[in-house]
């Protein structure tokens, strides 16, 4: 019992020469004690002025590798606090403190406080920002002087603040400080994150602007198709079978009338199923155009005639773009007709290197002319079918890798000639596209 009625603890670190006392005797400053390993006498004045104590920092140590890295931090006494930066690879961090007080052995407990702070600028983490921006409480624990931050740290600026308590009581009045900036690996920064999540945005971004570039072309396509059939059924052709029908009842020739209805509806039938798909094979769209041909030779009879060359000569199974041929046909068998001999048409085909090439000729007045008597006569019906075919051509090549090329030659702008050939060229699909729904 201290003299003044307070409870002090002594041990062997005071100077005790053992715990077990069998007698105690207090005398004015001094504290005699009778123990088992003999008499012991206390400066009780000595014990009392020795209250002031101090914490700091003695090293810290952490593994690298296979290798145990040991900073000694000892030896600053007036500047207690502390600043150490670990690498990514960093495992297994621990600080060791120590307690600066007249006998080392008063020292009874360590006091930590924890805080966790924002990375230094580029180290941002996602995870640091949070445990940053939500205040995560302090820590605060009585340990050891071995503080150990376990196996894995994570990513923070941690701010430890440690203080030490004697076995009397008393506390240190200045703390020890021990700044720890333990960085993340270079992927864990947000920059990282960041530039992933643009790249993904822009990608995305990319993707829906191309998706909603094929609607739009998509969409074209189906108007084309329509356009297309208008053109083919349009009542301007209808009309005209129609009149080449009665044709061949004054005077009566019903095999050709016949023939001619035969021919007629067939051709309606397969506008109505090409005019739905954008590829059928080459086979297909030879025998579409020579069953128009065909009619329009019952139509004309000796007045007009056609050939078909080089169709032996490409694979039958070939892609071929539907009703590209078509227009052009029906366009030399409306203009390009001879007005003084007989009307001859030519529809060629070859391959050259990669393309798929065909021609479409004729023997009649040409283009310039053809334009001159259009522009002449107010009456005359406006042709849709070529700038159908243009635009039609436009959109195959922004929806598959063809190159779609046609190229009007008028004759008489090389030779004296007459008549126009109309050229085509593609890329065939090695495989056949879906089918359009």
């Amino acid at each position: 019992m201290h003299p003044e009625g307070k409870i002090t603890q002594f041990t062997m670190g005071h100077g005790l020469a053992g715990n077990e006392v069998n007698d105690l005797r207090v005398w004015k400053d001094t504290l005699w004690a009778a123990t088992t390993n003999g008499l012991s006498l206390i400066d009780l004045k000595t014990i009392q002025s020795s209250r002031h104590v101090t914490a700091d920092i003695s090293h810290v140590q952490y593994q690298l590798g296979d290798s145990t890295v040991i900073q000694d931090l000892a030896g600053s006494v007036h500047n207690r606090s502390h600043h150490v930066v670990l690498p990514s690879e960093a495992r297994q961090f621990s600080a060791w403190y120590v307690g600066l007080k007249a006998r080392p052995g008063d020292i009874h407990a360590y006091r930590h406080i924890q805080r966790i702070g924002l990375l230094p600028f580029p180290w941002y983490t996602f995870h640091n920002l949070i445990q940053t921006a939500f205040s995560t409480p302090d820590t605060i624990w009585l340990g050891k002087p071995h503080y150990d931050f376990g196996h894995n740290l994570e990513a923070h600026q941690y701010m430890i603040s440690t203080r030490v308590i004697s076995l009397d009581g008393a506390e240190s009045a200045e703390a020890a400080t021990l700044t720890l900036t333990a960085l993340p690996h270079w992927t864990e920064t947000v920059w990282v994150w960041l530039a992933a999540i643009t790249l993904i945005a822009f990608l995305l971004g990319r993707f829906y602007r191309m998706r909603l570039r094929y609607l739009r072309v998509e969409t074209k396509m189906f108007q084309l198709k329509h356009q297309a059939l208008k053109t083919q059924i349009n009542p301007h052709f209808v009309g005209n079978s129609i009149n080449a029908i009665q044709k061949f009842f004054y005077p009566p020739d019903p095999e050709k009338a016949s023939e001619y209805i035969h021919l007629f509806t067939l051709l309606l039938r397969k506008t109505l199923s090409l005019a739905e798909v954008d590829f059928s094979s080459f086979e297909e769209e030879v025998a579409y155009n020579r069953d128009y041909l065909e009619m329009i030779q019952l139509r004309y009879g000796n007045q007009f005639s056609f050939q078909i060359k080089g169709a032996e000569t490409i694979e039958p199974h070939l892609v071929f773009p539907t009703m590209i041929l078509q227009p052009l046909l029906e366009n030399a068998t409306l203009h390009g007709l001879s007005e003084t001999k007989k009307s001859v048409l030519i529809l060629s085909f070859w391959l050259e290197q990669d393309w798929c090439c065909c021609s479409v000729s004729d023997n009649g007045p040409g283009i310039k002319i053809s334009q001159a008597r259009k522009q002449a006569d107010s009456s005359a019906r406006k042709s849709f079918g070529i700038r159908m075919l243009q635009d039609k051509t436009k959109v195959l090549n922004q929806l598959y890798p063809i190159g779609l090329e046609i190229r009007w030659k008028d004759a008489a702008e090389t030779t004296n000639g007459c008549g126009t050939t109309v050229f085509i060229r593609f890329k065939p699909l090695k495989h056949p596209p879906i089918a359009n729904p």
